[in-house]
């Protein structure tokens, strides 16, 4: 019988070409050993991989089960020595032979660093010679001491010998987290690829794409070369951020970074799985440990730098549209919201405001009272927001040009003395080198510049992937190994040089095939630094479109060229959150649309969810119609001011969510499972999200209906609206009323919420009464609620830092709340005047406020709200506040 069986086994190796380490293989495990298009079995077998087609069909995804796969004895690294000291292991790897790759590196370093308790950093290099690393720098980072005893990590570590590969436990659980032994390592000049086992089927991150928040560990592709395009699906968009998290069985988070700036493509297998494949740079990564989602957060943020502290004024609401044409039309748009009273902070321009497309100018013959209407807006503490694009126009005589030519500031082509040449929308462009140290000074000596003619209080930093609308540049490209690379990610156009700068060409740090995913993230850095010398001792605001890690402790973002659909209204939530968890906090979309004609349910709808996207404006382009609330009819400009109003309400707790994410690295808006991690539904949940720990909306995003299902958790849940509490005693899903009127927004029990009365702007919000929205926890005895709110004059730079804030603590159970003020550094007038208590079950007849009686309450027995209105406290003046109820 075993003869009659080895006979079949060669007779079928010799027919299918399988082996023994090919037929092991199942379809869910196979990792492609041949990611280029046109795959076939004759350069397949060359490679020394296996073939053959996958057993079933495919489904539902944007690439196939690969019909060329690793064998399990593919060639790979192994280690020759190793040495520990102090917090890092250290090995020397070789390969013995090179395998298909060109220019294969047979002799790698890796050091493993037990950087902190619950996060290590792994890299491995050449032995031989150093390689292009990221060069960009955490402002915040903490020199954390060395780990002293590497036994007091939350992980262990495992390296296999032969083959090389690393294996992370999580010691809680004894639960692998990380493990590189699924496929090999391939280590080439131009070709980096490595695996990692996924801890479950469902990860989140790995942006910047138009997706849902939670990925499937299905057969994926996902490519990052930072691109001016739409967002689309299955689409390489504006950034670069390949981080990942991750839940365990029980819900506890993991984390994974690749510090890479390298064109970039993650696959992505059922096994489950996630394939690095890089080309270039050096493999760079950090394993955050948790345990939990927002602690996997705050780990990554430590890393990359957590986001800089807002201008108040910029958490108001923004418009903007390509297309006012002229200074009198933009008046117009000013004057008619104004009228009808909308609540609105920020006015901006775009590119039509320019002379003629050009930088740091504008349009003096249909914009000649531009810098009036800028006066106008100042005096009703409005504030106004320009466009800058980095292409320059190669005018002669033009002045940022000229002076650009003299520093030497511009990218230069391969070998070449004078400028790259593309083509933007003043015409031929140059391209500012932003990691030239020449170039900051130039930049802010052109951001000066205009700002003595044009008191602009932000800026706006687009088209800066950077994007060209010719590929490479007007005269081509080298053509080297740069411009056509061995093997290219699957990026939209199919070149790196499409609708870019050529790869090859030159910059002060590299070449732009290794910084340019970085472009936009220099910018931001060298706008950030010219508007702290412009607008002194100010927080600079700058919107940003292309983005890295640890662009967040610079600018602000928006998802970029969006369409006027309720897709894409779904799209910008998950959008949103995700770029929370990439540091970036300050984030939106351009609500009704950038592209296309809105509607008016379509507007309505987003404006409501827009009130509660961190950072809020309202945007389209040249050829649609207006979309400013004023446009559209008497009932929906109420409901858009409803919407705004709740919003400019809760800006305090808007803003002390910013003070936690810029201290702490904590999310301002966060998926349902960062608070409710071990409840499964929430774990794919992207139709709803949380503001803080406290706030749960569920907004439609559907046309022609006015119900809309929620999930709630097990939890107290209150509607923000009214105080009526949800009778729920489990996780589960509610269908709600949704008229047009109104936003589903749910108070969590336990919270204490901030607020304030709201004014038309920020300026004179801030000059209201604040209150207290007190959200009684119900299920268990303890029926309490904790707050807490952190105060500043909403610009300073160095509030935090010089203590010039105030801080309050509150605290509440169903007898009475307690306010402490923690710390007073900052002079301002502070009153409380309204206090909101939902869950009070028991009939109210008194209310004493420091021990006096108090008569302006009203107690609603239906939904058990007590409200105590007028309270006239300074918050100041009293370190301790107390307010009881009986």
């Amino acid at each position: 019988m075993l003869y009659y069986i080895g006979v079949f086994l060669i007779i079928l190796n010799c027919v299918t070409g399988h082996n023994l380490q090919c037929d092991k293989i199942d379809n869910n495990n196979r990792f492609d050993c041949f990611p280029e298009y046109g795959s076939n079995q004759e350069d397949c077998e060359r490679r020394g991989c296996c073939w053959s087609p996958p057993f079933g069909l495919k489904h539902n995804s944007n690439i196939n089960t690969p019909y060329c796969y690793f064998p399990s004895d593919f060639p790979d690294y192994q280690v020759s020595s190793s040495q520990s000291l102090d917090n890092t292991l250290t090995y020397s790897l070789h390969k013995l032979n090179s395998t298909f790759r060109q220019k294969e590196i047979l002799k790698l370093e890796a050091r493993i660093v037990y950087d902190t308790k619950n996060r290590l950093r792994v890299q491995i290099t050449d032995a031989t010679k150093k390689r292009y690393q990221v060069p960009v720098f955490n402002n915040n980072y903490k020199a954390y001491e060395k780990m002293k005893r590497t036994d007091d990590t939350d992980y262990q570590i495992f390296v296999n010998k032969d083959p090389f590969a690393i294996k992370i436990y999580r010691k809680s659980s004894g639960r692998l987290i990380f493990d590189t032994s699924v496929a090999p390592l391939i280590y080439a000049d131009q070709y980096i690829q490595f695996s990692t086992r996924l801890v479950s089927k469902i990860f989140y991150g790995i942006g910047e794409h138009q997706d849902s928040l939670a990925h499937e560990a299905d057969w994926n592709r996902y490519t990052f070369w930072n691109r001016d395009i739409p967002p689309t699906v299955n689409t390489n968009l504006y950034g670069t951020h390949p981080f990942y998290m991750s839940l365990d069985q029980d819900g506890t988070a993991m984390g994974f970074y690749l510090l890479n700036s390298n064109a970039m493509d993650i696959n992505v297998n059922p096994t489950p799985a996630l394939t690095f494949i890089t080309i270039g740079g050096i493999i760079d990564f950090y394993v955050y440990l948790g345990p939990s989602p927002s602690e996997v957060v705050a780990q990554h943020l430590d890393v990359v730098g957590r986001p800089q502290m807002p201008q108040y004024f910029t958490l108001g609401f923004h418009l903007c549209r390509w297309g006012y044409f002229t200074s009198e039309k933009l008046f117009e748009v000013i004057k008619r919201n104004r009228a009808i009273r909308i609540p609105y902070d920020v006015q901006w321009t775009d590119i039509d405001a320019m002379s003629q497309r050009l930088d740091w100018t504008y349009d003096k013959q249909n914009f000649s009272s531009l810098a009036q209407v800028i006066a106008d807006l100042h005096a009703h503490d409005q504030y106004y927001v320009n466009i800058i694009d980095p292409a320059i126009s190669n005018t002669p005589g033009y002045y940022p040009y000229e002076s650009g030519l003299r520093q030497n500031v511009f990218i230069k082509p391969l070998n070449g003395s004078e400028p790259l040449i593309g083509v933007v929308w003043p015409g031929t462009t140059v391209f500012p080198d932003f990691t030239n140290p020449n170039t900051s000074v130039w930049w802010f000596e052109q951001a000066k510049n205009f700002h003595n003619q044009i008191p602009y209080d932000g800026i706006w930093i687009d088209m800066n992937e950077p994007s060209s609308f010719v590929d490479g540049s007007v005269h081509g490209c080298a053509g080297n190994q740069y411009d056509k690379p061995p093997y290219v990610p699957k990026v939209v156009g199919g070149a790196l040089s499409s609708k870019t700068v050529c790869p090859s060409a030159q910059q002060h740090l590299s070449n732009h095939y290794n910084l340019h995913n970085l472009y936009g993230h220099f910018e931001a850095i060298a706008t950030y630094n010219a508007l702290r010398s412009i607008i002194k001792n100010k927080r600079p605001f700058i919107l940003t479109r292309s983005s890295f890690g640890g662009t967040g402790q610079y600018a602000a973002h928006w998802s970029g060229d969006n369409r006027a659909t309720w897709e894409d209204m779904y799209y910008s939530i998950p959008n949103m959150l995700s770029f929370n968890m990439f540091g970036i906090v300050q984030v939106g979309s351009d609500i009704c649309g950038f592209s296309g004609d809105t509607n008016e349910e379509l507007c309505v709808r987003w404006m409501q969810l827009g009130s509660f996207y961190p950072f809020m404006r309202n945007h389209n382009d040249d050829v649609s119609r207006d979309q400013d609330p004023a446009v559209f009819g008497k009932v929906a400009q109420d409901i858009i001011k409803k919407a705004l109003l709740t919003r400019y309400t809760l800006l305090p707790y808007f803003y002390h969510l910013f003070y936690r994410s810029s201290q702490f690295g904590e999310t301002v808006v966060r998926p349902m499972f960062f608070e409710f991690v071990r409840e499964l539904p929430t774990h794919s949940i992207d139709r709803q999200f949380m503001v803080g720990p406290a706030l749960l909306v569920t907004p439609v995003l559907e046309a022609a209906v006015d119900h809309v299902v929620g999930y709630f958790p097990n939890d107290t849940w209150y509607d923000f609206y009214n105080g009526h509490q949800l009778d729920i005693s489990k996780g589960q899903y509610i269908n709600l009323e949704a008229p047009i009127t109104d936003i589903n927004v749910h108070v969590r029990g336990g919270y204490v919420v901030p607020f304030q009365h709201p004014g038309l702007t920020t300026a004179q919000s801030r000059k209201n009464p604040f209150g207290l929205l007190v959200a009684l926890k119900q299920n268990g005895t303890n029926k309490c609620a904790f707050g807490s709110l952190y105060w500043d004059d909403g610009q300073s730079l160095s509030s935090v830092d010089e203590q010039v804030f105030n801080y309050f603590n509150f605290m509440a159970d169903q007898n009475g709340l307690t306010i402490s003020r923690v710390r007073q550094g900052y002079d301002a007038k502070m009153i409380l005047g309204h206090v909101k208590v939902y869950g009070v079950d028991k009939q109210v007849k008194m209310v004493t406020i420091n021990g006096e009686m108090y008569d302006n309450f009203v107690y609603d027995d239906l939904n058990l709200v007590l409200e105590i209105k007028f309270i006239q406290v300074d918050m100041l003046l009293n370190k301790f506040i107390s307010i009881f109820w009986s």
